[in-house]
């Protein structure tokens, strides 16, 4: 290790950015190098400094962007060296099959159509790196301050690990019990970037639909998510809840608006559930107006069910 690349790497030293190995290197080529030990120590001195310093007031939407912005910047840099910003590359794609209850013919008919051509979605799984930092348990999460969650893992104990970045890469673990889970897992189904975290926080979160936060957040999911098996699973989170008014109307704004098949076929198999006579004029529409003929069949044998003409 020369002077020159040492120089070059202390702000990530001081920042605990380089691996063990380049570390040590750094470490026993200051205990070598007076020169280099000196810039190491005015280094270190200046952080105390500026550390002492009172904290500016940031507007928190600012700071969440621009942490959002060096993410990705960072994400689009080709790999140079292992230690240096960690890389994740896993990809992987998921589909959602939907059974509806009809025929078989007709259930494989509503697949087909309400998944022609499929969707992926991407994940990215953290390599080896900068070891990360494990929060402790009464520390606070400050939403604000992350720019990217990058897995949701749960364990067999049901143990649930979050690994997310603020200035360095966080972990947090924890039961569905500690507020700060729950926390991470609205904001990260609330919008998150990355489908395949939305679509894990939801599965996480679908078995407490009873808490009107999280029920919010589900319907928010239903009604805006840009991804159909993302909605597909909020709409199953959500199927408990029919009867309660605002899961309703947002059942009933999928069959009116969702542009996937899929989706209108799943809103009207649990409105169904209902027996709800004032389903019947949309239903009606559906069953002669639809422009897919699956979402006309099941429209036309849900208002046999509830024993209603399927036209005007």
């Amino acid at each position: 290790m020369n002077c020159d690349w040492v120089k070059s790497q202390i702000t990530l030293y001081l920042y605990a950015e380089l691996d063990d190995a380049e570390r040590i290197e750094l470490e026993r080529h200051t205990e070598r190098c007076a020169g280099c030990a000196t810039e190491v120590e005015q280094e270190r001195r200046r952080h105390r400094l500026l550390d002492a310093r009172p904290a500016p007031a940031v507007d928190a939407n600012l700071l969440a962007a621009c942490r959002l912005g060096l993410s990705e910047a960072l994400e689009a840099e080709p790999p140079r060296r292992a230690f240096a910003w960690p890389r994740l590359r896993l990809m992987f794609g998921a589909l959602s099959g939907l059974r509806p209850r009809l025929q078989p013919a007709l259930a494989i008919a509503a697949v087909v159509v309400a998944f022609i051509g499929g969707w992926t979605l991407a994940a990215r799984r953290s390599q080896p790196g900068a070891l990360p930092v494990f929060l402790q348990p009464r520390e606070d999460v400050s939403l604000a301050n992350i720019s990217s969650i990058h897995a949701i893992n749960t364990g067999a104990s049901g143990q649930l690990e979050i690994v997310f970045d603020t200035t360095r890469r966080r972990v947090l673990r924890g039961t569905m019990e500690d507020p700060r889970i729950e926390q991470v897992l609205l904001y990260a189904a609330q919008g998150y970037s990355n489908p395949v975290i939305r679509l894990d926080s939801i599965e996480l979160l679908k078995n407490r639909a009873g808490d009107r936060e999280i029920r919010r957040a589900l319907i928010a999911a239903l009604r805006a998510d840009r991804n159909p098996g993302v909605r597909l699973k909020a709409l199953e989170a959500l199927q408990g809840m029919v009867a309660d008014a605002p899961v309703k109307q947002a059942l009933l704004d999928v069959l009116r608006s969702d542009e996937n098949p899929g989706m209108r076929i799943q809103a009207i198999n649990h409105l169904s559930k209902l027996r709800d006579a004032s389903t019947v004029p949309l239903l009606q529409q559906l069953a002669i107006g639809d422009p897919s003929n699956v979402v006309r069949m099941r429209s036309a044998s849900a208002l046999k069910d509830l024993n209603a003409p399927d036209v005007f």
